[in-house]
Order: structure tokens, then sequence, then C-alpha cells
């Protein structure tokens, strides 16, 4: 079985960053694309749906933030991982407000970091992904359980309606829980 690469886009105005990221992180197997701003990186997610976004904040046309509304908005299933040169604790705290996913300071002194860091969101992705097909076959098997169990005491309801005399079962405490069609129509009783 064929395993198809992860595919990142980076976001950044920096050509040499998007180049240095793109270099590197081919040398892993990922599949990498590139876009100068956040208009041509919002088209990009569009048309391709990458797996995973490195965004940096200030960028011309629209920037990182707006990037980060945009796709928690309308894909919030990508993880968007921020990097950039601006440490102000503000855009970091915003930016996590926003749904990113983690915050990466440039420059980048140990790519290692980078690399880290993207394995760890794609984990999580995938871990998401088994959790919600984990949940949606859980959903039905309970449906499925409920149509049986439903479909089960129709026909007990059935069978006892249909018995000759009187029917009832009474449960430890001589309530009664179960009883035909017949006790009611002799006696009245209702419950």
């Amino acid at each position: 079985m064929t395993i198809t690469p992860a595919t990142i886009l980076t976001i950044d105005d920096e050509t040499a960053i998007r180049t240095s990221f793109t270099l590197y992180l081919s040398d892993f197997d990922y599949k990498v694309i590139e876009a100068e701003n956040g208009r041509v990186g919002l088209e990009i997610i569009a048309a391709n749906q990458p797996d995973l976004i490195l965004v940096d904040l200030r960028m011309p046309e629209v920037d990182g933030l707006e990037v980060l509304k945009e796709t928690q908005k309308r894909w919030p299933e990508i993880p968007v991982i921020v990097v950039s040169g601006t440490g102000e604790i503000t855009d970091v705290i915003e930016a996590l407000r926003l749904g990113a996913w983690d915050y990466i300071l440039k420059p980048i002194e140990d790519m290692s970091i980078l690399i880290h860091t993207i394995e760890k969101a794609l984990e999580r992705v995938e871990l998401l992904r088994k959790d919600r097909a984990y949940h949606e076959v859980l959903e039905q098997e309970v449906k499925k359980q409920t149509a049986e169990v439903t479909s089960e005491k129709l026909i007990s309801d059935a069978i006892i309606n249909n018995l000759p005399g009187i029917f009832c079962l009474a449960d430890s405490e001589y309530q009664l829980v179960k009883w035909n069609e017949n006790l009611v129509s002799i006696s009245g009783y209702t419950s």
C-alpha cells in the first residue's frame, strides 16, 4: 500500500522563507505548495485542500490572522501553524484564539522544531478523524440496536396482547411492568 505524502501549504511573503521550507520539507517527503500572500493562500486552500498550512502573520493584501479566520470558518479540520517573526504575545494569543494549532517564532534556529510541530499536528488530525469515524460507527450501532429493541418490543407486545385471558408481569416490588389488553378491559387497570 502506497501512502500519499501530506500536502503542506506555506503562506509567506518572503520568497527565501517559502523556498527554505519547501526544500526542507521535501526532504521529509512532504508535498509543499507555496503562496506569496494570504489572498493567494486562500485560493490555493479552496482549490487543493492541503493537509496542513504554515502561515506568516504580517503579509500584504490578506494577513495571516485573516487566513486563520477564513480557514476556521470554511475548513476547520485543516491544521494551521503560524510561523511568524512577530514576537508580540498579543499576536500569539490572537492567533491561538482564532484557531492556530501552534505558533513558531521566526527565524527558526532548529528546523527539527518545525518537523516535530508538523508531525504532531498531522498525528492529531489523524486521531480526530479516527475518533469521528469511531463515533459514527457507534451511532450506527446504537440506531441498529434501538431498532432491534423496538421491533422486539412490538413483537412481544403483540404476543402478549393476543394471549387468551389475562396476562401481567410484576417486578420484585410487585409493581406491574407488563400487562395485556385483556387485563385493561376486565379491570380497567392502566398503570
